[in-house]
């Protein structure tokens, strides 16, 4: 992995980028992580890795995924978050889809294929600059009263 969250050797665009950082430290640098672990399953899917290394990278991204959205959303519950269920449900559906994802790329019912790697681009985008963006604003604004 480089210092930019890419996998080494990696000519895809995909990766961290400035845009990405919300201003809150414990997430950004989770953020840099979950990022970090997309954009290595990314790479093995487009350079057609073999189908072990997309599973093993898939599995990768589910953990750190899992680890991510049980540190945010107990930090929404601490800070009474009302947008919570809303985005606690977000979390849900993604890892769903990404277990879903998991268990057909092991069940060989699905190959890697450039879908996958987009699908796994967006939801990470998505998720970084909408969803926890708002969140992101939620414990500005909520800091700023204190």
């Amino acid at each position: 992995m480089s210092n930019d969250g890419s996998p080494q050797g990696s000519s895809q665009a995909f990766g961290w980028r400035p845009d990405l950082m919300l201003g809150i430290a414990p997430m950004d640098y989770q953020h840099r992580q979950l990022v970090a672990s997309a954009a290595e399953l990314h790479f093995v899917v487009t350079t057609k890795a073999s189908q072990h290394d997309v599973v093993k990278a898939t599995r990768d991204l589910i953990e750190i995924t899992r680890q991510h959205f049980d540190w945010e959303e107990q930090l929404m519950l601490n800070e009474r978050y009302d947008g919570y269920a809303a985005h606690k449900e977000h979390h849900d559906r993604l890892l769903k889809q990404l277990v879903e994802v998991e268990s057909e790329l092991e069940a060989g019912s699905i190959g890697s294929c450039q879908t996958l790697a987009l699908f796994i681009e967006t939801w990470t985008l998505q998720h970084l600059l909408i969803v926890d963006k708002a969140l992101a604003l939620f414990l500005e604004k909520s800091r700023m009263k204190v």
